[in-house]
């Protein structure tokens, strides 16, 4: 379940917030007044985990979002890290050289400045590198693209970290082919380096910050899911 409520005490009982940490944890989708669900999304049961889960897609031509009903804060360094696990599994349909199955999942990052997008594409375009790779967008432009060694809709769980320190973004992959999650974390701590990009956060998107999580498919699809996310931020002045 979400833990805002944990953090903002927290926070609330430390002199100027100095130092703070912002860090929630999303495991467990089990409060929907939490959540915005729009299209075919809703919450599941995953039997693997034993959790609340997201089913954003599950067949052809289809669009489904999650919105997190709450403001996230980004501290006035613009230093923060976001980590989504998220899995594609049973591809079908239409396909490309590595198999049935598309398209992806796109990961939003929005504040009143702009926004960020990351999407994870299991489809070939002419345009794209591979059949499997993560776009990065700033309010809607592609910027840059990073090529992923494995197969992301092979029904593994996925770890995508976005970091950013020092106005260098860093976006890194893992896959945890044991379906574990969170419970042994350590089986997806090995994650790869997929781009790195300079950005200064604050002045590209502001401070607050929303997350929106969409699946897409078209004539190729695949069960598309969000298990959890994580966010954080060390706090250096008043959230």
């Amino acid at each position: 379940m979400f833990n805002r409520n944990i953090v903002r005490s927290f926070l609330e009982n430390i002199s100027g917030f100095e130092n703070a940490i912002y860090d929630i944890e999303y495991d467990g989708f089990d409060d929907e007044n939490e959540l915005l669900l729009f299209g075919p999304a809703k919450i599941i049961q995953d039997y693997d985990t034993n959790k609340n889960i997201i089913s954003l897609t599950d067949n052809q031509n289809q669009v489904g979002k999650l919105i997190i009903n709450n403001n996230f804060t980004i501290n006035k360094i613009g230093e923060v890290e976001i980590i989504f696990y998220f899995r594609m599994q049973n591809p079908d349909g239409a396909g490309d050289a590595d198999g049935p199955g598309a398209d992806g999942i796109k990961f939003d990052i929005i504040g009143d400045k702009g926004r960020i997008s990351i999407f994870a594409d299991s489809y070939y375009n002419h345009e794209d590198s591979s059949g499997n790779h993560i776009d990065l967008e700033i309010n809607g432009a592609k910027k840059a693209e990073g090529y992923v060694e494995t197969k992301l809709n092979d029904g593994d769980i996925k770890k995508l970290c976005i970091k950013c320190k020092e106005n260098i973004l860093r976006i890194s992959l893992g896959s945890d082919e044991n379906n574990s999650f969170k419970e042994d974390d350590d089986e997806i701590e090995n994650i790869l380096p997929i781009m790195v990009y300079s950005i200064d956060l604050n002045k590209k998107i502001g401070k607050k910050i929303n997350l929106e999580i969409s699946g897409i498919t078209g004539s190729g699809y695949q069960q598309q899911q969000l298990l959890g996310f994580e966010f954080r931020s060390d706090s250096y002045d008043e959230i």
